[in-house]
């Protein structure tokens, strides 16, 4: 910036002052407005432009070095309003959630023809393919996977494969989870590559211990060493791998698939939603994805609409009429089977949505007329016995009771607003004991959000009120 402003290209700091921090000012904004690439330091550097992220760190950095140069005496005075009046950035608000790829573009990203095309930018046979498969599947940081150790692999158990990394946001080193296999094996293979290169390079050192010396030389490999080292000026192939270089290159492949809008790292929020999505556990997500807090989580991935209403639905409180309200009937944990669909699917035929709730008993699927006569959770006997809850009817029952006890205050009479507020006594129980599962199952916020029986779902599918399908209906109509 200096060298584009002053005659003497900045070579003088005695003649450096304030106003010449304000041109630093304007060139770097304008730098970073018109996107103009930056110079390039060497023939090898590729020119990039300024993010909001970037010229906010670059320009700390440059403060950071020259104020620690004014500390140290290393600068002469005049130079000390040039360095007190560089401007400062505030840090960028925080980016949004990454979105999960979709299901295309995901396959694209991992199809084969897709890998052989990256390889054929790793002119070095550095690993870029090994790197991205295990990014993708893995759920890791991309500096956690550069940053991987020789030794990272290893079986726990009898036939479990584990990957061990160290999980940079958080700390934590040497931080094992299951790998997946395919991921597993290629990873060997990078290995075998590694360790060979490793053997070239010291074969002096080796030839010159005994076998135990060499097993203990070999051993230090696996714990320090890098598993992907560096490619450039790494003689002693101790450095890792750059993210910068995985970057360009990765960037480069992108455009060539027509995916320049992808980042890498979207396949953490893909891994954990497609997880969660087919039934895993998020104690097992958070894992693979190096969380330690359910809050960590929430920012990478969420259950979709579907998953949360099975989830929902799935978690059963014996209703106000039942021998003891409120008592947890079913857990979504609890549907203990071979094969989980068929299981969900016998629930299915076995209850009916019922004003809502569930009706359980038999005979009235389908839509039949209720052998009681009772109108499910109301009526001159009271609820009736059969009539249970889920955690997707909690937000609808209790808007209904708090909607009573608004009513119930503008009562004329003390009678009339005992006998309104009576009718609810036997909910109270229900739904606290429902509030309580939900919180427990981490699904209490999905359901105060999440109504599943609005008037539109009544109207739109009978399900929810006649135990009907809309499709069932529709054919029922065209007959008619």
């Amino acid at each position: 910036m200096l060298e584009q402003n002053r005659a003497d290209r900045g070579e003088d700091p005695r003649a450096l002052g304030k106003a010449d921090a304000e041109t630093v000012k304007q060139t770097w904004d304008l730098w970073f407005q018109e996107k103009i690439p930056l110079p390039v330091v060497t023939p090898y550097d590729q020119p990039r432009v300024l993010s909001a992220s970037t010229r906010q760190v670059l320009m700390s950095a440059v403060r950071i070095v020259l104020r620690e140069a004014r500390a140290q005496g290393r600068t002469v005075a005049e130079l000390d309003p040039f360095i007190l009046s560089l401007p400062e950035y505030p840090v960028p608000q925080k980016n949004p959630r990454p979105r999960p790829l979709s299901y295309g573009d995901f396959q694209l990203l991992v199809a084969p023809e897709s890998l052989q095309a990256l390889d054929a930018l790793d002119i070095e046979n550095a690993g870029l393919s090994d790197i991205w498969l295990t990014h993708a599947f893995q759920g890791g940081r991309i500096v956690e996977t550069l940053g991987l150790r020789l030794g990272c692999l290893g079986i726990v158990g009898a036939a479990q494969p584990y990957i061990w990394r160290d999980v940079a946001k958080a700390g934590v080193v040497d931080y094992g989870m299951p790998c997946y296999l395919p991921v597993y094996e290629r990873l060997l293979r990078r290995q075998k590559i590694t360790r060979a290169r490793l053997r070239t390079r010291y074969r002096d050192e080796l030839a010159a211990l005994d076998e135990r010396g060499r097993t203990r030389l070999e051993a230090t490999w696996e714990r320090e060493m890098p598993l992907f080292p560096r490619t450039n000026a790494n003689y002693d192939l101790t450095l890792f791998a750059s993210a910068a270089w995985f970057r360009d290159l990765f960037n480069e492949w992108l455009q060539g698939l027509g995916l320049s809008s992808v980042t890498s790292h979207q396949t953490r929020a893909t891994l954990a939603t497609s997880l969660l999505n087919n039934g895993a556990p998020p104690a097992l997500v958070r894992q693979l994805l190096g969380h330690f807090s359910e809050k960590a989580l929430a920012h990478y991935a969420s259950y979709s609409d579907d998953t949360m209403s099975r989830h929902l639905q799935r978690i059963w409180a014996a209703g106000p009429g039942m021998d003891k309200p409120g008592t947890i009937l079913l857990r979504p944990t609890e549907l203990k089977a071979d094969n989980p669909a068929a299981a969900a699917a016998r629930i299915d035929l076995s209850v009916v949505p019922v004003e809502h709730g569930l009706c359980r008993y038999g005979p009235v699927v389908g839509g039949a007329s209720c052998p009681y006569g009772k109108n499910c959770s109301d009526g001159p006997k009271g609820p009736c016995e059969h009539f249970v809850l889920t955690g997707a009817d909690l937000a609808y029952w209790e808007r209904k009771r708090d909607a009573a006890a608004h009513f119930a205050e503008g009562a004329p009479t003390d009678e009339a607003r005992d006998y309104i507020l009576t009718q609810w006594e036997p909910w109270e129980p229900v739904l606290t004991s429902l509030r309580q599962a939900l919180e427990e199952l981490g699904l209490l916020e999905a359901a105060e959000q999440l109504d599943l029986r609005s008037p539109v779902h009544d109207y739109f599918d009978p399900l929810f009120s006649t135990g009907f399908h809309l499709r069932q209906t529709d054919s029922s109509s065209e007959t008619a």
